[in-house]
């Protein structure tokens, strides 16, 4: 039997039909924006809709992976499930360098009002420092060594968040005079302890070492002035607190004419000690990291930390008993806001992973009032 007849116009149809069919089978399919164009019984379904087990650790981003080989916080976190959640948020925050975060931050905080704003000393100091230094790789070491300090504490013990508790005045009171039925240590502070009663709730039970000054220097301006801050203090206002001046280790000779003006009048010299890894810094703008161990080693329950160059204009005594000090929760403390805000090349922004922000001015830390448990 003769087969049918077939045109030239038949067969290039044919040939037109099967090309475009292949052409657009392969381009819905590889193109992820055009899947909506696909029949849905051959849509690949998306990540987002595949079924995931809710038990399982959320994963960080990939580029944690030389921190966290698992892209999982570390496991000590895990007994905090809000705080777990939270750090996980952090360390997913958008990762910029300077250049790569430069328009939208002049774009909240326009450089020519930033300029003006900030405390020139800083931005001499350390601009060159946040713009060629800080870069995405050193913001997520800093993010990644927030979460590690975390974890280690956890891991050594500590407690790192606090239980809200509704507590009456008479509670409070008790717990600072030390009543109630304290079982074991929970936690161990310098001069605090976190106990746990026979219901299991909180309390701290505090080493009542009293008010005090503390303040920090040890190169030969900084004694210069704190010798003239402690005259006034003493000869001047009569005030009969303690005071301790925190140093890094060699800065003061313990057998040298100024030690023993300090001590004449009635200063106690504390050394960081060499266990916190804490060194002066030769190549830093200032060492501002010796104030927080200060504060936070001082043998003071509550205090004022004052700046060598800060000169109170009274007794500065009376701020334990100032209304702001004591404000109903306000948690005794008392800050005062500096004179500058912070720049918009301030690497801190980056870190946080937020924009800059001018709406607040930064914290003065010349000055603090502190009750170191509440």
């Amino acid at each position: 039997m003769k087969p049918p007849h077939r045109s030239l116009s038949t067969y290039l149809l044919g040939l037109f039909f099967l090309l475009s069919t292949t052409f657009l089978l392969i381009h819905y399919t590889a193109q992820p924006n055009y899947t909506s164009y696909v029949p849905t019984f051959i849509r690949p379904t998306p990540p987002s809709t595949l079924e995931v087990d809710s038990d399982s650790p959320r994963r960080l981003p990939r580029e944690y992976k030389p921190y966290y080989p698992t892209l999982t916080l570390p496991d000590e976190l895990s007994v905090y499930p809000e705080l777990y959640k939270r750090l996980h948020a952090f360390l997913t925050r958008p990762v910029r360098g300077y250049w790569e975060a430069l328009e939208g931050n002049e774009r909240r905080c326009p450089r020519n009002v930033s300029d003006e704003l900030v405390n020139p000393d800083q931005l001499n100091g350390d601009g060159e420092f946040w713009r060629n230094e800080v870069d995405v790789e050193k913001v997520r070491k800093e993010r990644v060594g927030l979460v590690d300090y975390l974890a280690g504490l956890v891991r050594g013990g500590h407690g790192v968040v606090w239980e809200e508790e509704e507590l009456t005045r008479d509670e409070l009171d008790a717990i600072e005079e030390g009543e109630g039925d304290e079982v074991e240590v929970e936690v161990e502070l310098p001069g605090v302890d976190v106990r746990k009663d026979k219901a299991g709730r909180r309390s701290i039970a505090v080493e009542r070492t009293g008010r005090g000054i503390v303040t920090t220097g040890g190169n030969a301006d900084t004694l210069a002035r704190l010798i003239t801050l402690l005259q006034i203090l003493r000869e001047e206002y009569h005030s009969t607190l303690p005071i301790e001046i925190w140093t890094f280790p060699g800065e003061i000779d313990p057998d040298s004419s100024t030690a023993s003006t300090l001590a004449s009048l009635g200063a106690t010299i504390q050394t960081v000690p060499p266990s916190y890894g804490l060194t002066k810094d030769p190549n830093l703008w200032k060492n501002f990291q010796v104030k927080g161990l200060a504060l936070a080693l001082s043998s003071f329950k509550e205090l004022i930390y004052l700046d060598s160059d800060n000169i109170p204009l009274r007794d500065p005594g009376y701020l334990f008993d100032s209304t702001r000090y004591n404000a109903v929760g306000g948690g005794k403390a008392a800050f005062w806001p500096d004179l500058s805000r912070d720049h918009v090349d301030n690497a801190v922004w980056r870190v946080m992973g937020v924009e800059c922000d001018l709406d607040d001015f930064t914290l003065e830390s010349g000055q603090i009032v502190i009750d170191k448990v509440s």
